[in-house]
C-alpha cells in the first residue's frame, strides 16, 4: 500500500521561508503570488518576507513555523524574472531546529 506522506503523522513536517529579493513588477498580483507559492507545494508551510521587513522578520517566521510543529525549516531566495515571473535562485539554507533546556 503507498501512503501519502501528507497523511503520514510519523513524517517530519517541512516549512520555508522565501526571501524575495527586489521590488516586485506593477503586474504582479495576489493571482501570481498563489502560483508561486503552488510551486511550493512539497512543504507543509510557507512563508514569504521581502527585504524592507526580512532582517525583522526572519526570526519571527523561523519561530512562528517551529510553533506549528514543523522541524525542519528551510530559507530559499527568489527574485522577479524580466518578464516578472517570480523565481526560486540561489541555494538552499537550512535552519537547525533548536529546542529550549
Amino acid at each position: 500500500m503507498i501512503e501519502n506522506s501528507r497523511t503520514n503523522t510519523n513524517r517530519i513536517k517541512t516549512g520555508v521561508i522565501v526571501c524575495i529579493a527586489g521590488g516586485a513588477p506593477k503586474t504582479w498580483g495576489w493571482r501570481d503570488e498563489a502560483d508561486f507559492r503552488d510551486e511550493l507545494s512539497g512543504f507543509d508551510a510557507v512563508k514569504i518576507t521581502t527585504p524592507k521587513i526580512m532582517p525583522y522578520q526572519l526570526q519571527h517566521l523561523w519561530m512562528t513555523l517551529l510553533s506549528y510543529g514543523i522541524m525542519h525549516v528551510v530559507i530559499k531566495m527568489a527574485e522577479f524574472t524580466d518578464s516578472g515571473k517570480l523565481e526560486v535562485s540561489g541555494k538552499t539554507v537550512p535552519l537547525p531546529f533548536i529546542r529550549p533546556n
